[in-house]
């Protein structure tokens, strides 16, 4: 990541570190991505924001990306307010409000920027991906965060089936 160009998918990775941090499950999925299972996801970003953010700013530090773009949905009311405050925390990295931000990230990517994103519709699109959520949570989050982990869930229940079933 040192010295690299990073594109930050804002609101779906920030939902995921909030997720962790305030003890909500989240999903360690079978393409190895970490997600959450919030539905007003923002809402919580922008209400714990001084928080995440420096959870944010603490992962940019000891990664180094030589550039880091952090693009926000302008949509939610709170967006504008956000971008600010993640502007005054992170001095080192550019927060852009887009309406459309999957597009966003996705065409930094073809300017060949990593993409930090959990989102299935931008992650096809896309040749490099690092999970920044995942990183902050498995390494800057105090205390043990309760990551589900879906490929070792189904594994476990794949062999328990085989040795009750078996053939």
């Amino acid at each position: 990541m040192k010295g690299e160009k990073l594109v930050v998918d804002g609101f779906n990775q920030l939902t995921t570190v909030y997720a962790a941090y305030a003890g909500y499950p989240v999903y360690l999925c079978s393409d190895h991505l970490l997600r959450d299972a919030l539905l007003a996801g923002p809402r919580y970003v922008v209400e714990n924001i001084s928080t995440i953010a420096r959870l944010l700013a603490k992962a940019l530090e000891i990664l180094k990306p030589g550039e880091t773009l952090v693009v926000l949905d302008s949509q939610p009311s709170w967006s504008g307010r956000t971008a600010q405050q993640l502007r005054a925390l992170i001095p080192r990295a550019t927060v852009i409000l887009s309406r459309n931000a999957d597009k966003t990230v996705i065409e930094y990517a073809g300017k060949g920027y990593i993409v930090a994103s959990s989102d299935v519709a931008i992650l096809e699109r896309v040749d490099r991906i690092f999970d920044l959520a995942r990183y902050i949570v498995e390494n800057l989050l105090e205390g043990p965060a309760s990551i589900n982990n879906i490929p070792h869930l189904i594994e476990g229940q794949h062999s328990r089936w085989c040795r009750e079933a078996g053939p």
